[in-house]
């Protein structure tokens, strides 16, 4: 059987399959995809969870070890095999051929994430056997035309609206890339307050022709206007501002919000850490509201995120160095973007 996502929701309101096997080349509708199947599987009892991460070195008996074996902690039990490139290899193609082939089991689970099969891959008879005795998902690319009516979907799912040609708008600007798209949609939803987005607010949020400087971030971050702090960081981009020199500005900030926290858990008052540790007069009060927003461990794990930030735009790690400031700094605002399963 095949799904495509979009689909998934409805199928979960029934009996899951035996098996899953989900593959495709977008990364976020692959990962919301297994998260679902991971959370539907946990509400129907499937309560121990065996990872399985296929290497080079991977032994494939441990596939029919996991489903053969008696669970030591519940009925059932999610087998969660991962094969990040797609190819398991001879033994791995008759290991999962194997396993379709065998007697159904109904208290464990089966989900094979599988990277980017091609077509070939998918033609396999691994491939095909597991889709004849369960269900395969592929995520293919949205392309332009299609992008519209996802973006209407998904705002949808998360309960508001978007206009038609507010849709359309925010499709040019983040084509190419779901995981930025979903991200401002986000971020639309939490700042529309009920209220339908049409082409104004995505105008006024997605772009800005005002000109900012890294400081300006640095107040709206901590005043926890998150409006502001994303138009800023528009601006600042496209202006062509280098996101480490953003990055350090924000650091030198956020060094001194850490510093406070620490004395704070230390058993200072805030107003003795901050007579200790001078703050111009205005970002005083800027800095008292970001602390009582936040633990003190979180500005800690905010340099730390920055640092990434840095190597990021330097070239020495990967990501997106704007689409992770984004996300950092909406969050010292007070917004939490894709907060943790707990998968």
């Amino acid at each position: 059987m095949q799904l495509r996502p979009e689909q998934l929701s409805r199928h979960l309101e029934s009996e899951l399959a035996p098996v899953y096997v989900v593959s495709g080349e977008e990364p976020l509708q692959v990962e919301e995809t297994l998260d679902q199947l991971r959370a539907s599987a946990r509400a129907q009892g499937f309560s121990e969870r065996q990872v399985l991460d296929v290497d080079a070195s991977f032994d494939w008996s441990q596939l029919a070890l996991g489903r053969d074996s008696l669970s030591l902690f519940a009925e059932r039990r999610l087998l969660d095999l991962r094969i990040p490139s797609g190819k398991p290899g001879d033994a791995g193609g008759k290991a999962l051929t194997a396993y379709a082939e065998a007697p159904t089991d109904p208290d464990t689970l089966l989900i094979v994430s599988a990277g980017e099969l091609d077509t070939r891959a998918r033609r396999s008879k691994w491939y095909k056997s597991l889709e004849g005795v369960g269900v395969a998902i592929h995520a293919w690319p949205i392309d332009a035309d299609r992008l519209p009516g996802w973006i209407a979907h998904r705002a949808r799912d998360r309960g508001f609206s978007i206009a038609a040609d507010a849709a359309a708008e925010l499709a040019v600007r983040v084509e190419g890339n779901l995981l930025a798209c979903a991200q401002e949609l986000e971020l639309l939803g939490m700042l529309c307050d009920g209220r339908s987005i049409d082409v104004d607010t995505i105008n006024a949020v997605a772009a800005d022709s005002a000109r900012f400087d890294s400081f300006d971030l640095v107040e709206a971050t901590l005043a926890g206007d998150a409006a502001r702090t994303i138009r800023i960081l528009r601006g600042l981009e496209r202006e062509g501002t280098a996101p480490s020199l953003v990055a350090g500005t924000l650091a030198w900030q956020l060094r001194t919000a850490a510093q406070l926290a620490a004395a704070v858990t230390q058993g200072q008052s805030l107003e003795q850490a901050l007579s200790r540790n001078p703050v111009w007069g205005r970002r005083k009060g800027l800095l008292t509201r970001a602390l009582k927003r936040h633990a003190p461990q979180f500005w800690q794990d905010a340099l730390a995120r920055l640092r990434e930030i840095d190597k990021m735009a330097k070239g020495a790690q990967s990501g997106d160095p704007w689409q992770t400031l984004t996300t950092l700094c909406v969050e010292v605002a007070g917004l939490a973007l894709f907060p943790s399963a707990g998968v």
